[in-house]
């Protein structure tokens, strides 16, 4: 049984992401966006939206940083020198939580 906030909330980001993407609470949003210059004005938009205390709320724990044109770091992603850790997952699920609550909080793992 789905609450009013869960709809509200993937609504929300069904209006925020392009159409061909399906969103239900099992969206994981970091497997659709990589790097927080993707996500970030959606995030800001949602706080906003749900009227959410951000708290300790960490974008980069969640989205990669943007890349850079730096040629020494372009030839470590190339050759495999430079990876990335993976990043915790942020579902709709999660964020519909959030939303409820009021304000930020770690998802459990």
């Amino acid at each position: 049984m789905s609450t009013n906030k869960e709809f509200e909330v993937i609504n929300f980001f069904k209006r925020k992401i392009n159409g061909f993407v399906k969103i239900d609470k099992n969206t994981i949003l970091n497997k659709l966006y990589t790097t927080e210059d993707e996500i970030y004005f959606e995030l800001v938009d949602y706080f906003e939206y749900f009227k959410i205390k951000i708290n300790d709320f960490n974008i980069l724990d969640y989205f990669y940083p943007e890349p850079t044109l730096n040629l020494k770091e372009i030839l470590g992603k190339i050759s495999g020198k430079i990876k990335y850790l993976p990043k915790k997952p942020l579902t709709i699920k999660h964020l519909i939580k959030v939303a409820e609550k009021g304000e930020w909080f770690e998802p459990e793992e």
